[in-house]
């Protein structure tokens, strides 16, 4: 048995849900690690079973599919309804300019959530985060996608700045 499946179960809503109590000699027996961290091996280990520490990425739906989901809505089917209603009745002009405000509608949501999903996306891109964790019992720097659970993280208090000579991270006087 590895040391990763004899980790709590970190699905369980309550295994964790109070960590904070907890003694760090307690933490470090629910998460199976020490107190000098964990090592490389292992939490490569770890990285392996429990994937990367990050979101989610959201499935992207097609232009016709948020079209259509824009046409199913309560008001764009009253909307719709009404322009038809009014087609039937011999109303062609005020069913057409219900149908092109309608349409004109759609089309405009559409393009605004297209361009606020790739200017998400690029913002996310952008910001490169790294988390400073404790591994082999030395502190290193790492992409925060690749914290893993027992991970022993160090936490500063305000803006920390990378010293480009010596390849580490400062602490504010």
């Amino acid at each position: 048995m590895t040391a990763v499946d004899q980790a709590a179960p970190l699905t369980q809503p309550d295994a964790l849900s109070t960590f904070w109590t907890w003694t760090p000699a307690d933490l470090c027996a629910a998460l199976n690690c020490g107190r000098d961290g964990l090592s490389s091996a292992d939490a490569e280990a770890r990285f392996a079973h429990y994937g990367p520490n990050s979101d989610a990425r959201t499935k992207s739906d097609g232009v016709a599919r948020a079209i259509l989901r824009r046409l199913l809505e309560p008001l764009s089917l009253i909307l719709l309804a009404a322009g038809i209603v009014s087609v039937a009745t011999g109303d062609g002009v005020g069913g057409a300019i219900i149908v092109a405000i309608l349409a004109i509608s759609i089309g405009l949501d559409t393009v605004q959530e297209g361009q606020a999903v790739k200017a998400a996306e690029v913002l996310r891109r952008s910001v490169a985060l790294r988390a400073e964790v404790k591994r082999d019992g030395v502190f290193h720097q790492i992409e925060v996608a690749k914290v893993v659970p027992g991970d022993i993280l160090r936490v500063r208090a305000g803006p920390a700045r990378f010293h480009p000579t010596a390849r580490f991270w400062v602490a504010p006087p």
